[in-house]
């Protein structure tokens, strides 16, 4: 999995997340080197992920929410996140308009 992030950088890094056999070492790899959103995403909900990947995980919005459950995440973070005067707001899941045309 190293090789193959190595070599197609973060247009692999979501799919090597949410492989259940990443290790940390990789993890960890992944948040700070060049990634995208999908890839903190997946990575927080990574059962290997630790403190300090979930920390970086926070960054993006709706990572954040799952890296707020996720055991690892330091108690620290954890009350940082509850203290923030503007908690991240998860926008409702958008549904493409389906246009119903009725046949007679």
């Amino acid at each position: 999995m190293t090789a193959m992030h190595r070599r197609h950088g973060r247009a692999v890094g979501p799919g090597i997340a949410a492989n259940p056999d990443t290790p940390t070492a990789l993890l960890r790899t992944l948040v700070t080197g060049d990634h995208n959103a999908a890839t903190l995403r997946a990575v927080a909900r990574h059962p290997a992920a630790d403190g300090p990947t979930l920390t970086a995980c926070l960054r993006d919005r709706r990572a954040r929410d799952r890296a707020a459950t996720h055991p690892a995440l330091p108690l620290d973070r954890l009350r940082a996140l509850l203290a923030d005067p503007q908690p991240p707001t998860t926008p409702p899941p958008t549904r493409p308009s389906r246009s119903r045309t009725c046949c007679a």
